[in-house]
Protein backbone atom coordinates (compact mmCIF):
# COMPACT_ATOMS: atom_id res chain seq x y z
CA UNK A 1 0.00 0.00 0.00
CA UNK A 2 1.84 3.28 -1.33
CA UNK A 3 -0.32 6.44 -0.84
CA UNK A 4 0.96 9.61 -2.89
CA UNK A 5 1.03 12.91 -0.98
CA UNK A 6 -1.87 15.38 -1.55
CA UNK A 7 -0.24 18.59 -1.25
CA UNK A 8 -2.53 21.80 -0.78
CA UNK A 9 -5.80 23.00 1.16
CA UNK A 10 -7.44 25.48 -0.74
CA UNK A 11 -8.89 28.40 1.12
CA UNK A 12 -7.89 26.78 4.40
CA UNK A 13 -4.41 25.97 3.32
CA UNK A 14 -3.20 27.04 7.15
CA UNK A 15 -5.58 24.52 8.41
CA UNK A 16 -3.17 21.78 6.77
CA UNK A 17 -1.28 20.89 9.54
CA UNK A 18 0.17 16.88 10.74
CA UNK A 19 -2.16 15.50 13.03
CA UNK A 20 0.74 14.39 15.30
CA UNK A 21 0.61 15.83 18.91
CA UNK A 22 3.88 18.34 19.28
CA UNK A 23 4.32 18.25 15.26
CA UNK A 24 3.76 21.61 13.56
CA UNK A 25 4.85 20.37 10.03
CA UNK A 26 2.49 22.01 7.59
CA UNK A 27 1.28 23.37 4.46
CA UNK A 28 2.57 27.16 6.05
CA UNK A 29 5.96 25.36 6.54
CA UNK A 30 6.52 23.94 3.06
CA UNK A 31 5.31 27.79 1.63
CA UNK A 32 8.05 29.42 3.70
CA UNK A 33 10.57 26.97 2.51
CA UNK A 34 10.05 27.43 -1.18
CA UNK A 35 9.85 31.30 -0.79
CA UNK A 36 13.76 30.91 0.71
CA UNK A 37 16.91 30.52 -1.58
CA UNK A 38 18.56 27.47 -2.05
CA UNK A 39 21.83 27.54 -0.23
CA UNK A 40 23.44 24.47 -2.28
CA UNK A 41 22.01 25.81 -5.65
CA UNK A 42 22.90 29.95 -5.46
CA UNK A 43 20.68 32.09 -7.28
CA UNK A 44 17.97 29.93 -7.52
CA UNK A 45 14.89 29.20 -5.07
CA UNK A 46 13.60 26.13 -3.57
CA UNK A 47 10.21 26.37 -4.62
CA UNK A 48 11.17 27.73 -8.60
CA UNK A 49 11.54 23.68 -10.09
CA UNK A 50 15.29 24.61 -11.05
CA UNK A 51 16.23 23.26 -7.83
CA UNK A 52 16.38 19.45 -7.19
CA UNK A 53 16.23 19.81 -3.62
CA UNK A 54 13.47 17.42 -1.91
CA UNK A 55 11.34 19.19 0.67
CA UNK A 56 12.17 18.94 4.43
CA UNK A 57 9.00 16.65 5.05
CA UNK A 58 6.07 15.44 2.75
CA UNK A 59 2.22 15.35 4.03
CA UNK A 60 0.33 12.24 3.43
CA UNK A 61 -3.43 12.51 3.84
CA UNK A 62 -5.31 9.26 6.12
CA UNK A 63 -6.54 6.71 4.13
CA UNK A 64 -10.10 6.66 3.17
CA UNK A 65 -13.16 4.89 4.51
CA UNK A 66 -13.97 3.44 1.05
CA UNK A 67 -10.68 1.98 -0.45
CA UNK A 68 -8.98 1.27 3.13
CA UNK A 69 -11.23 1.40 6.23
CA UNK A 70 -9.08 -1.00 8.27
CA UNK A 71 -5.76 1.25 7.68
CA UNK A 72 -7.82 4.40 8.73
CA UNK A 73 -8.49 3.06 11.51
CA UNK A 74 -4.99 2.28 12.69
CA UNK A 75 -3.51 5.40 11.78
CA UNK A 76 -6.21 7.17 14.08
CA UNK A 77 -5.22 4.44 17.11
CA UNK A 78 -1.77 5.27 16.15
CA UNK A 79 -2.49 8.97 16.32
CA UNK A 80 -3.98 8.42 20.15
CA UNK A 81 -5.33 12.21 19.99
CA UNK A 82 -8.24 13.10 21.95
CA UNK A 83 -11.07 15.71 20.51
CA UNK A 84 -10.34 18.99 23.16
CA UNK A 85 -13.98 19.89 23.39
CA UNK A 86 -16.36 16.74 23.27
CA UNK A 87 -13.41 14.60 24.95
CA UNK A 88 -13.71 11.61 22.42
CA UNK A 89 -11.63 10.23 20.01
CA UNK A 90 -10.26 12.48 17.89
CA UNK A 91 -11.52 11.93 13.70
CA UNK A 92 -9.88 12.82 10.83
CA UNK A 93 -11.15 15.76 8.26
CA UNK A 94 -10.74 15.78 4.68
CA UNK A 95 -7.82 18.42 5.28
CA UNK A 96 -6.40 15.97 8.17
CA UNK A 97 -2.60 14.90 6.83
CA UNK A 98 0.75 13.18 8.46
CA UNK A 99 4.34 14.03 7.24
CA UNK A 100 7.00 11.83 6.19
CA UNK A 101 9.03 12.39 9.68
CA UNK A 102 6.49 9.65 11.40
CA UNK A 103 7.34 6.78 8.58
CA UNK A 104 9.83 4.49 8.87
CA UNK A 105 10.57 4.65 5.26
CA UNK A 106 9.87 8.57 4.95
CA UNK A 107 6.53 7.25 3.24
CA UNK A 108 3.99 4.68 3.78
CA UNK A 109 5.19 1.69 1.75
CA UNK A 110 4.42 -2.00 1.87
CA UNK A 111 6.53 -3.00 4.52
CA UNK A 112 6.42 0.27 6.90
CA UNK A 113 2.56 1.46 5.42
CA UNK A 114 1.72 2.99 8.96
CA UNK A 115 3.04 6.12 11.35
CA UNK A 116 5.28 4.43 14.18
CA UNK A 117 8.01 6.83 14.67
CA UNK A 118 7.62 10.51 16.79
CA UNK A 119 4.26 9.97 17.51
CA UNK A 120 4.13 12.46 21.09
CA UNK A 121 1.65 12.14 23.57
CA UNK A 122 2.48 14.91 24.94
CA UNK A 123 0.70 17.28 27.48
CA UNK A 124 -2.71 18.89 26.09
CA UNK A 125 -3.05 22.30 27.94
CA UNK A 126 -1.90 23.95 30.79
CA UNK A 127 -1.97 21.49 34.10
CA UNK A 128 -2.96 18.89 31.92
CA UNK A 129 -1.82 15.34 32.52
CA UNK A 130 0.42 13.58 30.04
CA UNK A 131 -1.24 11.22 28.05
CA UNK A 132 0.27 7.15 28.61
CA UNK A 133 1.91 6.42 25.71
CA UNK A 134 0.50 3.43 22.91
CA UNK A 135 1.16 -0.14 23.65
CA UNK A 136 3.60 -1.46 21.05
CA UNK A 137 2.12 -4.09 19.03
CA UNK A 138 4.00 -5.86 16.18
CA UNK A 139 1.99 -6.03 13.36
CA UNK A 140 2.12 -9.37 11.32
CA UNK A 141 3.50 -9.79 7.85
CA UNK A 142 2.60 -12.50 5.96
CA UNK A 143 5.59 -13.91 4.08
CA UNK A 144 5.81 -16.42 1.89
CA UNK A 145 7.95 -19.26 2.60
CA UNK A 146 8.85 -22.73 2.44
CA UNK A 147 6.45 -24.74 4.94
CA UNK A 148 8.97 -26.60 7.57
CA UNK A 149 8.74 -29.47 9.24
CA UNK A 150 6.19 -29.03 12.34
CA UNK A 151 8.35 -29.87 15.97
CA UNK A 152 7.57 -32.65 17.84
CA UNK A 153 7.86 -32.81 21.39
CA UNK A 154 7.96 -36.00 23.87
CA UNK A 155 7.13 -36.01 27.11
CA UNK A 156 10.20 -38.15 28.03
CA UNK A 157 11.57 -34.85 26.79
CA UNK A 158 12.96 -32.89 30.61
CA UNK A 159 14.88 -29.89 31.73
CA UNK A 160 17.83 -32.49 31.84
CA UNK A 161 18.12 -32.99 27.86
CA UNK A 162 18.30 -28.78 27.48
CA UNK A 163 22.28 -27.52 27.09
CA UNK A 164 23.17 -25.71 29.85
CA UNK A 165 25.25 -22.55 29.00
CA UNK A 166 27.61 -20.66 31.49
CA UNK A 167 24.96 -17.54 32.01
CA UNK A 168 26.06 -15.43 34.98
CA UNK A 169 23.20 -14.31 37.00
CA UNK A 170 22.88 -10.34 37.03
CA UNK A 171 24.18 -8.38 40.14
CA UNK A 172 20.81 -6.50 40.45
CA UNK A 173 19.20 -9.78 40.56
CA UNK A 174 17.75 -11.69 43.39
CA UNK A 175 17.23 -15.14 44.26
CA UNK A 176 13.70 -14.63 44.25
CA UNK A 177 12.81 -12.38 41.22
CA UNK A 178 14.69 -14.22 38.51
CA UNK A 179 15.62 -18.13 37.33
CA UNK A 180 17.68 -18.27 34.46
CA UNK A 181 15.69 -21.57 32.52
CA UNK A 182 18.97 -22.18 30.44
CA UNK A 183 20.75 -23.23 33.53
CA UNK A 184 18.96 -26.21 34.79
CA UNK A 185 19.50 -27.23 38.61
CA UNK A 186 18.10 -30.76 39.05
CA UNK A 187 17.72 -29.57 42.58
CA UNK A 188 15.08 -27.23 41.44
CA UNK A 189 11.27 -27.67 42.81
CA UNK A 190 9.76 -25.26 40.78
CA UNK A 191 10.76 -26.75 37.23
CA UNK A 192 10.53 -30.35 38.97
CA UNK A 193 6.82 -29.29 40.04
CA UNK A 194 5.81 -28.19 36.21
CA UNK A 195 7.57 -31.19 34.74
CA UNK A 196 5.38 -33.54 36.94
CA UNK A 197 2.70 -31.74 35.64
CA UNK A 198 3.02 -31.35 32.31
CA UNK A 199 3.92 -35.18 32.30
CA UNK A 200 0.11 -35.92 34.21
CA UNK A 201 -1.59 -33.56 31.98
CA UNK A 202 -0.03 -35.67 28.64
CA UNK A 203 -1.12 -38.59 29.92
CA UNK A 204 -4.74 -37.70 31.14
CA UNK A 205 -5.02 -35.74 27.33
CA UNK A 206 -4.35 -39.72 25.57
CA UNK A 207 -6.23 -41.36 27.80
CA UNK A 208 -9.03 -39.15 27.30
CA UNK A 209 -8.81 -39.42 23.38
CA UNK A 210 -8.62 -43.20 23.86
CA UNK A 211 -12.06 -43.27 25.79
CA UNK A 212 -13.41 -40.85 22.76
CA UNK A 213 -12.15 -42.85 20.24
CA UNK A 214 -13.83 -46.06 22.49
CA UNK A 215 -17.17 -44.38 22.52
CA UNK A 216 -17.50 -43.58 19.33
CA UNK A 217 -16.74 -47.09 17.97
CA UNK A 218 -19.46 -48.11 20.66
CA UNK A 219 -22.05 -45.45 19.19
CA UNK A 220 -21.56 -46.92 15.62
CA UNK A 221 -21.95 -50.81 16.79
CA UNK A 222 -24.41 -49.61 18.68
CA UNK A 223 -26.37 -48.41 15.93
CA UNK A 224 -25.78 -51.00 13.45
CA UNK A 225 -27.06 -53.67 16.54
CA UNK A 226 -30.28 -51.64 16.69
CA UNK A 227 -30.80 -51.98 12.68
CA UNK A 228 -29.74 -55.22 12.32
CA UNK A 229 -32.84 -56.44 14.82
CA UNK A 230 -35.55 -54.16 12.93
CA UNK A 231 -34.51 -56.02 9.58
CA UNK A 232 -33.10 -59.39 10.75
CA UNK A 233 -35.58 -61.54 8.74
CA UNK A 234 -38.10 -60.99 6.01
CA UNK A 235 -41.22 -60.90 8.38
CA UNK A 236 -39.65 -57.95 10.42
CA UNK A 237 -38.44 -56.27 7.38
CA UNK A 238 -42.50 -56.14 6.24
CA UNK A 239 -43.65 -55.76 9.62
CA UNK A 240 -41.33 -52.29 10.33
CA UNK A 241 -40.55 -51.20 6.99
CA UNK A 242 -43.84 -51.74 4.97
CA UNK A 243 -41.09 -53.34 2.06
CA UNK A 244 -42.08 -57.27 0.86
CA UNK A 245 -38.46 -58.78 2.00
CA UNK A 246 -34.05 -57.80 2.32
CA UNK A 247 -33.92 -58.63 -0.67
CA UNK A 248 -35.97 -55.34 -1.91
CA UNK A 249 -34.51 -53.45 0.78
CA UNK A 250 -31.06 -54.00 -0.30
CA UNK A 251 -32.11 -52.86 -4.30
CA UNK A 252 -33.91 -50.38 -2.87
CA UNK A 253 -31.24 -48.61 -0.71
CA UNK A 254 -28.09 -49.83 -3.31
CA UNK A 255 -30.19 -47.85 -6.49
CA UNK A 256 -30.45 -44.67 -3.85
CA UNK A 257 -27.30 -45.21 -2.28
CA UNK A 258 -24.84 -43.15 -5.02
CA UNK A 259 -27.37 -40.50 -5.13
CA UNK A 260 -26.67 -39.68 -1.28
CA UNK A 261 -23.65 -37.73 -1.91
CA UNK A 262 -25.57 -34.89 -3.55
CA UNK A 263 -28.14 -34.72 -0.96
CA UNK A 264 -28.24 -31.78 1.57
CA UNK A 265 -30.06 -31.83 4.81
CA UNK A 266 -32.88 -29.67 5.06
CA UNK A 267 -32.31 -26.74 7.35
CA UNK A 268 -35.51 -25.07 8.09
CA UNK A 269 -37.70 -22.31 6.69
CA UNK A 270 -35.23 -19.42 6.41
CA UNK A 271 -36.71 -15.60 7.03
CA UNK A 272 -35.25 -12.87 4.90
CA UNK A 273 -35.25 -10.38 7.01
CA UNK A 274 -33.87 -7.55 4.57
CA UNK A 275 -33.80 -7.25 0.57
CA UNK A 276 -31.66 -4.35 0.73
CA UNK A 277 -28.29 -5.20 0.73
CA UNK A 278 -27.48 -8.46 -1.71
CA UNK A 279 -24.08 -10.44 -0.95
CA UNK A 280 -22.67 -11.42 -4.61
CA UNK A 281 -20.93 -14.47 -3.58
CA UNK A 282 -20.39 -17.84 -5.97
CA UNK A 283 -21.87 -20.86 -4.35
CA UNK A 284 -18.63 -23.61 -4.00
CA UNK A 285 -20.18 -27.39 -5.08
CA UNK A 286 -17.76 -28.69 -2.81
CA UNK A 287 -19.32 -27.09 -0.01
CA UNK A 288 -18.54 -29.39 3.16
CA UNK A 289 -21.79 -30.58 4.90
CA UNK A 290 -21.50 -31.11 9.09
CA UNK A 291 -20.77 -34.92 9.79
CA UNK A 292 -23.66 -37.46 9.95
CA UNK A 293 -24.47 -38.81 13.06
CA UNK A 294 -26.20 -41.75 11.34
CA UNK A 295 -24.91 -43.58 8.07
CA UNK A 296 -27.11 -43.89 4.98
CA UNK A 297 -28.55 -47.21 5.38
CA UNK A 298 -29.30 -46.54 9.29
CA UNK A 299 -31.04 -42.98 7.73
CA UNK A 300 -32.90 -44.95 5.54
CA UNK A 301 -34.75 -47.69 8.13
CA UNK A 302 -35.59 -44.65 10.30
CA UNK A 303 -37.86 -42.91 7.71
CA UNK A 304 -39.25 -46.15 6.40
CA UNK A 305 -40.08 -47.07 10.24
CA UNK A 306 -41.64 -43.79 10.73
CA UNK A 307 -43.39 -44.13 7.65
CA UNK A 308 -45.00 -47.66 8.74
CA UNK A 309 -44.75 -47.84 12.09
CA UNK A 310 -46.04 -43.78 12.67
CA UNK A 311 -43.52 -43.53 15.29
CA UNK A 312 -42.77 -40.05 16.77
CA UNK A 313 -39.30 -38.24 16.64
CA UNK A 314 -38.64 -38.75 20.39
CA UNK A 315 -39.28 -42.05 20.33
CA UNK A 316 -36.61 -42.60 17.17
CA UNK A 317 -34.18 -40.18 18.53
CA UNK A 318 -33.41 -42.57 21.51
CA UNK A 319 -34.09 -45.39 19.90
CA UNK A 320 -31.20 -44.53 17.45
CA UNK A 321 -29.28 -42.53 19.96
CA UNK A 322 -29.42 -39.44 18.15
CA UNK A 323 -31.15 -35.53 18.83
CA UNK A 324 -34.81 -34.75 17.73
CA UNK A 325 -33.82 -32.07 16.25
CA UNK A 326 -31.46 -34.37 13.96
CA UNK A 327 -34.51 -36.74 13.51
CA UNK A 328 -36.35 -34.49 12.52
CA UNK A 329 -34.06 -32.92 9.97
CA UNK A 330 -33.00 -36.73 8.44
CA UNK A 331 -37.17 -37.28 7.98
CA UNK A 332 -38.05 -33.43 6.41
CA UNK A 333 -34.97 -34.10 4.23
CA UNK A 334 -35.14 -38.13 3.32
CA UNK A 335 -38.93 -37.94 2.46
CA UNK A 336 -38.13 -35.16 -0.19
CA UNK A 337 -35.61 -37.53 -1.76
CA UNK A 338 -37.74 -40.37 -1.64
CA UNK A 339 -40.68 -38.37 -3.61
CA UNK A 340 -38.22 -37.25 -6.10
CA UNK A 341 -36.54 -40.16 -6.72
CA UNK A 342 -39.53 -42.48 -5.96
CA UNK A 343 -41.67 -41.04 -8.59
CA UNK A 344 -41.47 -43.12 -11.68
CA UNK A 345 -42.35 -46.12 -9.77
CA UNK A 346 -45.89 -44.40 -10.33
CA UNK A 347 -46.79 -44.11 -14.25
CA UNK A 348 -49.53 -44.87 -16.50
CA UNK A 349 -49.29 -47.29 -18.80
CA UNK A 350 -50.67 -47.57 -22.34
CA UNK A 351 -53.42 -49.56 -22.84
CA UNK A 352 -51.85 -52.35 -24.82
CA UNK A 353 -49.66 -53.40 -21.44
CA UNK A 354 -52.83 -53.21 -20.04
CA UNK A 355 -55.10 -55.70 -21.90
CA UNK A 356 -51.72 -58.58 -21.95
CA UNK A 357 -51.92 -58.13 -18.09
CA UNK A 358 -55.41 -58.27 -17.38
CA UNK A 359 -56.56 -60.38 -15.08
CA UNK A 360 -58.62 -63.97 -15.62
CA UNK A 361 -61.38 -62.38 -13.88
CA UNK A 362 -61.87 -59.33 -14.91
CA UNK A 363 -61.12 -59.90 -18.83
CA UNK A 364 -64.35 -62.00 -19.06
CA UNK A 365 -66.24 -58.82 -17.65
CA UNK A 366 -64.39 -55.79 -18.64
CA UNK A 367 -62.11 -56.41 -21.94
CA UNK A 368 -61.10 -52.73 -22.69
CA UNK A 369 -60.55 -52.30 -18.71
CA UNK A 370 -58.00 -49.46 -17.94
CA UNK A 371 -58.53 -48.80 -14.39
CA UNK A 372 -60.46 -48.70 -11.00
CA UNK A 373 -60.96 -44.96 -9.28
CA UNK A 374 -61.39 -43.93 -5.55
CA UNK A 375 -60.53 -41.35 -3.47
CA UNK A 376 -58.44 -41.75 -0.48
CA UNK A 377 -58.78 -39.48 2.64
CA UNK A 378 -56.31 -38.75 5.00
CA UNK A 379 -57.50 -37.29 8.39
CA UNK A 380 -55.27 -33.73 9.83
CA UNK A 381 -56.20 -31.44 12.78
CA UNK A 382 -58.54 -29.46 12.49
CA UNK A 383 -56.63 -25.63 10.91
CA UNK A 384 -57.21 -22.00 13.24
CA UNK A 385 -58.11 -20.36 9.56
CA UNK A 386 -62.31 -20.50 9.58
CA UNK A 387 -62.00 -20.73 5.63
CA UNK A 388 -59.42 -23.80 5.75
CA UNK A 389 -61.78 -25.47 8.24
CA UNK A 390 -64.56 -25.18 5.11
CA UNK A 391 -62.02 -26.32 2.45
CA UNK A 392 -60.93 -29.55 4.71
CA UNK A 393 -64.71 -31.03 6.46
CA UNK A 394 -65.69 -34.10 4.54
CA UNK A 395 -69.13 -34.84 5.80
CA UNK A 396 -68.60 -38.27 4.94
CA UNK A 397 -65.98 -38.64 7.28
CA UNK A 398 -66.56 -35.79 9.79
CA UNK A 399 -63.61 -34.67 10.29
CA UNK A 400 -61.06 -32.22 8.75
CA UNK A 401 -59.61 -34.70 5.35
CA UNK A 402 -57.37 -34.02 2.77
CA UNK A 403 -58.39 -36.22 -0.42
CA UNK A 404 -56.64 -37.97 -3.05
CA UNK A 405 -57.34 -39.43 -6.22
CA UNK A 406 -56.17 -42.77 -6.91
CA UNK A 407 -56.39 -45.02 -10.03
CA UNK A 408 -55.57 -48.99 -10.10
CA UNK A 409 -54.72 -51.08 -13.05
CA UNK A 410 -56.73 -53.95 -13.40
CA UNK A 411 -53.53 -56.24 -11.42
CA UNK A 412 -53.92 -53.70 -8.08
CA UNK A 413 -51.14 -51.42 -8.95
CA UNK A 414 -51.30 -47.40 -8.40
CA UNK A 415 -51.06 -46.05 -11.84
CA UNK A 416 -52.38 -42.52 -10.81
CA UNK A 417 -52.44 -40.09 -7.91
CA UNK A 418 -53.12 -36.74 -7.96
CA UNK A 419 -52.12 -34.15 -5.60
CA UNK A 420 -54.02 -33.28 -2.23
CA UNK A 421 -57.24 -31.70 -1.85
CA UNK A 422 -59.67 -30.58 0.56
CA UNK A 423 -61.76 -33.21 2.06
CA UNK A 424 -64.82 -30.88 1.17
CA UNK A 425 -64.34 -30.91 -2.20
CA UNK A 426 -66.27 -33.07 -4.85
CA UNK A 427 -65.10 -36.67 -6.31
CA UNK A 428 -66.14 -34.74 -10.07
CA UNK A 429 -64.46 -31.77 -9.01
CA UNK A 430 -61.65 -33.61 -7.83
CA UNK A 431 -61.40 -35.85 -11.74
CA UNK A 432 -61.44 -32.43 -13.33
CA UNK A 433 -59.20 -30.65 -11.58
CA UNK A 434 -56.29 -33.30 -11.56
CA UNK A 435 -56.09 -33.83 -14.97
CA UNK A 436 -56.88 -37.52 -15.17
CA UNK A 437 -59.45 -37.11 -17.83
CA UNK A 438 -55.93 -36.23 -20.22
CA UNK A 439 -54.66 -39.55 -19.98
CA UNK A 440 -57.73 -41.90 -21.46
CA UNK A 441 -57.85 -43.30 -24.60
CA UNK A 442 -60.78 -43.72 -26.78
CA UNK A 443 -62.78 -46.71 -25.99
CA UNK A 444 -61.27 -47.24 -22.14
CA UNK A 445 -63.65 -48.83 -19.66
CA UNK A 446 -63.78 -47.24 -16.10
CA UNK A 447 -64.83 -48.62 -12.52
CA UNK A 448 -65.91 -46.29 -9.94
CA UNK A 449 -68.10 -45.44 -7.21
CA UNK A 450 -71.43 -43.69 -7.12
CA UNK A 451 -69.94 -39.97 -6.51
CA UNK A 452 -67.77 -39.94 -9.69
CA UNK A 453 -70.65 -38.73 -12.04
CA UNK A 454 -68.32 -37.92 -14.98
CA UNK A 455 -70.25 -39.46 -18.01
CA UNK A 456 -70.43 -36.47 -19.90
CA UNK A 457 -66.84 -36.11 -19.61
CA UNK A 458 -65.69 -39.47 -20.36
CA UNK A 459 -68.00 -39.14 -23.42
CA UNK A 460 -65.83 -36.28 -24.38
CA UNK A 461 -63.10 -38.84 -24.56
CA UNK A 462 -64.92 -41.53 -26.04
CA UNK A 463 -64.41 -43.65 -22.90
CA UNK A 464 -67.09 -45.42 -21.09
CA UNK A 465 -67.86 -45.39 -16.97
CA UNK A 466 -68.93 -48.55 -14.64
CA UNK A 467 -70.80 -47.22 -12.05
CA UNK A 468 -73.29 -48.52 -9.06
CA UNK A 469 -76.78 -48.22 -9.91
CA UNK A 470 -78.69 -45.54 -7.62
CA UNK A 471 -80.30 -46.61 -4.76
CA UNK A 472 -82.18 -43.16 -3.14
CA UNK A 473 -85.50 -44.62 -3.46
CA UNK A 474 -86.92 -46.69 -0.90
CA UNK A 475 -88.15 -49.05 -3.32
CA UNK A 476 -86.16 -52.56 -3.61
CA UNK A 477 -83.60 -52.67 -6.34
CA UNK A 478 -84.57 -54.91 -9.12
CA UNK A 479 -82.90 -58.31 -10.12
CA UNK A 480 -80.92 -56.82 -13.12
CA UNK A 481 -79.94 -53.42 -10.89
CA UNK A 482 -78.23 -56.18 -7.73
CA UNK A 483 -76.86 -58.03 -10.78
CA UNK A 484 -75.03 -55.06 -12.05
CA UNK A 485 -73.92 -53.90 -8.38
CA UNK A 486 -72.73 -57.55 -7.60
CA UNK A 487 -70.64 -57.60 -10.94
CA UNK A 488 -69.16 -53.75 -10.13
CA UNK A 489 -68.70 -54.13 -6.81
CA UNK A 490 -67.00 -57.50 -6.87
CA UNK A 491 -64.32 -55.72 -9.83
CA UNK A 492 -64.11 -52.56 -7.76
CA UNK A 493 -63.01 -54.12 -4.69
CA UNK A 494 -59.89 -54.24 -5.58
CA UNK A 495 -59.27 -50.34 -5.24
CA UNK A 496 -60.26 -50.68 -1.87
CA UNK A 497 -57.50 -53.07 -1.14
CA UNK A 498 -55.35 -50.78 -2.58
CA UNK A 499 -56.22 -47.79 -0.53
CA UNK A 500 -55.75 -50.64 2.36
CA UNK A 501 -52.49 -51.08 1.46
CA UNK A 502 -51.20 -47.26 1.60
CA UNK A 503 -53.64 -47.10 4.84
CA UNK A 504 -50.80 -50.05 6.53
CA UNK A 505 -48.55 -47.26 6.77
CA UNK A 506 -49.86 -46.13 10.14
CA UNK A 507 -48.19 -42.65 9.24
CA UNK A 508 -51.40 -41.96 7.05
CA UNK A 509 -53.54 -43.87 9.26
CA UNK A 510 -53.17 -41.75 12.50
CA UNK A 511 -54.33 -37.64 12.44
CA UNK A 512 -51.69 -35.96 10.71
CA UNK A 513 -50.56 -32.57 12.59
CA UNK A 514 -51.37 -29.34 10.80
CA UNK A 515 -47.33 -28.72 10.82
CA UNK A 516 -46.89 -31.49 8.80
CA UNK A 517 -49.30 -31.36 5.75
CA UNK A 518 -46.82 -29.36 3.91
CA UNK A 519 -44.75 -32.55 3.60
CA UNK A 520 -48.25 -35.10 3.05
CA UNK A 521 -47.77 -34.75 -0.31
CA UNK A 522 -44.56 -36.20 -0.34
CA UNK A 523 -45.13 -38.82 1.95
CA UNK A 524 -48.65 -40.03 0.37
CA UNK A 525 -46.44 -40.11 -2.55
CA UNK A 526 -43.79 -42.06 -1.26
CA UNK A 527 -46.13 -45.15 0.24
CA UNK A 528 -48.05 -45.22 -3.32
CA UNK A 529 -44.25 -46.31 -4.67
CA UNK A 530 -43.69 -48.35 -1.62
CA UNK A 531 -46.82 -50.22 -2.44
CA UNK A 532 -46.00 -51.01 -6.12
CA UNK A 533 -42.77 -53.01 -5.06
CA UNK A 534 -45.42 -55.19 -3.49
CA UNK A 535 -46.40 -58.36 -5.47
CA UNK A 536 -49.66 -57.81 -7.34
CA UNK A 537 -53.15 -57.87 -5.80
CA UNK A 538 -55.21 -59.75 -8.47
CA UNK A 539 -53.72 -62.28 -10.53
Amino acid sequence: MVRLPVEGGGSKSEMVICAVQGCSNGKYKLDKWKLNACDVHPGTKKGCGSCICPPPFVLYPFPTERKDPNARKHWIRLINRKDIKTGKNWMPRHFSRVCSVHFPDGSPTDTHPYPTLNLGYVTRGRGGKPRKPLAERHMLQVKKTEPEEPIKIKVEDTFDSVPVDDHKVPENASEHNWHNYCIHDKGCEGCNKLAKELKCAVQEFETLTDQLEIQSKNKNVRNTTVINKFIRTDKKVRQNTGLPNQSTLDSLYSHLEPRLKEMRYWGGVKKVTSTKIFRRCKKSSNKREPQRKLNGKSEFVLVLMKLRLGLSNIFLSDLFNISVSTCSKIFNTWIRFLAKELKPLIYWPSGDIIRKLLPPSLASKYSSLRCTLDCMEVFIERPNHLELQAMTWSDCKKHSTVKYLIAIAPNGMITFLSEGYGGGGSDKDIVIASGFLDLLDPGDEILADRGFIINGELLMHHAKLHILPPSLSIDQQTTADVAKTRKIANARIHVKRAIGRMKWFAILRNTVPITFVPLLNDTVLVCAALCNLLPPLVC
